[in-house]
């Protein structure tokens, strides 16, 4: 029988890891029984986290999309060249009035887009979606804000100035491969098993198949929902593979015969076919740096997004890290002069990738970002992105910073 998936509400910023640990069970191997964590047939249960400034010598007025659903014209939204973001909880959307302050103290700080999460790593959405692919995938939350109440929020974000950011995680995804036909990784030589990253009974979950052309198809239905909507840009995380791939099968349908790498960068090219939209992506640190990249097969910089959003926040990089100068120890106190040194490394690894234009905006801990914020403008660095997983914000440290 299929398990009951118990939605999680947390923010994805939280872990970084792209596959969960598995248990090897040698008995079974031997004997060469499927493991039950890999081959058990997916049930479908009931399922039920952005920007525009005024033209500055960073920003460029481009027309936002309409926003359909609403009787009013969406106001314009401006092209951002260089982000200087904060993040949101979908939750800080659904009281205007502090919504409209928290905005207003962000405009004021100099900080010109808002990242939303909508759609999670364990592959919630926190919005309701009135596509085809995502009723069906029926992954919105309890507490979903509605369509309506979405575009009225980026709205009000661009009312502000501030471009809005919709950021969705795509493949690692466990909900939308039990709900959504022909997404899922399947087991080798059982099309119609559902394949696990670890025993179910250990936290193992399903993934949505980067071949599959129905998985791509629900994150671009999705993304293209968002620009409708009012979104300047989206951030997309989760582009890769699981490292763990016992017994899974993934190349399938009209991408079969193209390497893991080639299929992530079509998919990017689909999203960035939307309107000619801006794609960011977020990734790992260590893969962007060089020296970890499993889960794309490639370094993410090549996989032709718009901006690289490379997470480096303390909790993402662990106490070292492999750098060209050499081992950094990693902690709060030196992240000033580390970040800039790996975001050098980052641009230098970009350059290899025959990216050198690409452009770069790191995920900073908000309780460090303004140390880090003036070692980056030094360093003449001028993009990130600063997260507080409730929202909240020293604003008053912040324009200081960029000031």
């Amino acid at each position: 029988m299929g398990q009951k998936l118990h939605r999680r509400r947390r923010s994805s910023f939280r872990r970084r890891s792209p596959a969960g640990p598995i248990v090897g069970w040698v008995l079974a191997a031997l004997i060469l029984i499927p493991g039950s964590f890999f081959a058990a047939k997916a049930i479908a249960g009931h399922r039920e986290s952005v920007p525009t400034v005024d033209p500055t010598p960073d920003t460029a007025v481009t027309t936002a999309p309409s926003a359909g659903t609403t009787a009013t014209t969406a106001p314009a939204v401006t092209e951002v060249l260089d982000f200087h973001g904060i993040y949101l909880p979908y939750t800080a959307l659904k009281d205007t009035a502090t919504l409209k302050t928290t905005l207003s103290q962000a405009a004021d700080a100099g900080l010109n887009s808002v990242v939303v999460e909508l759609k999670n790593k364990n592959g919630d959405l926190y919005y309701l979606s009135e596509t085809e692919q995502g009723k069906t995938a029926a992954a919105s939350i309890d507490e979903a804000l509605s369509l309506s109440q979405l575009t009225e929020a980026f709205s009000a974000i661009r009312l502000q100035g501030l471009m809005p950011v919709a950021r969705l995680y795509a493949f690692e995804d466990a909900v939308a491969p039990r709900t959504l036909p022909g997404a899922k990784v399947t087991t080798t030589g059982h099309a119609d098993w559902t394949w696990y990253d670890g025993d179910p009974k250990n936290g193992g979950r399903p993934w949505l198949n980067p071949y599959a052309d129905a998985a791509q198809s629900y994150i671009v239905a999705l993304a293209e929902e968002l620009y409708t909507a009012g979104a300047g840009a989206i951030m997309l995380d989760g582009v890769y593979f699981p490292t763990q791939t016992a017994q899974a099968n993934f190349p399938v349908g009209e991408q079969a015969s193209l390497s893991k790498g080639e299929v992530l960068r079509q998919f990017i090219t689909r999203v960035s076919a939307l309107s000619d939209a801006t794609v960011l992506l977020s990734c790992q640190a260590d893969a962007a740096l060089g020296n970890n990249t499993a889960a794309y097969t490639v370094n993410p910089l090549s996989l032709g997004e718009t901006v690289a959003v490379p997470d480096l926040r303390v909790m993402s990089l662990g106490n070292r890290l492999a750098l060209d100068s050499g081992v950094l120890t990693v902690s709060a106190d030196t992240l000033g002069d580390a970040v800039p040194r790996m975001m050098a490394q980052v641009k230098d690894r970009a350059g290899l990738q025959e990216q050198a234009a690409l452009k770069a905006a790191p995920l900073l801990d908000a309780a460090t970002a303004p140390t880090v914020i003036k070692a980056l403008k030094a360093a003449g660095e001028k993009s990130f992105f600063v997260y507080a997983e409730n929202g909240q914000y020293d604003f008053t440290a912040l324009k200081t910073a960029l000031s």
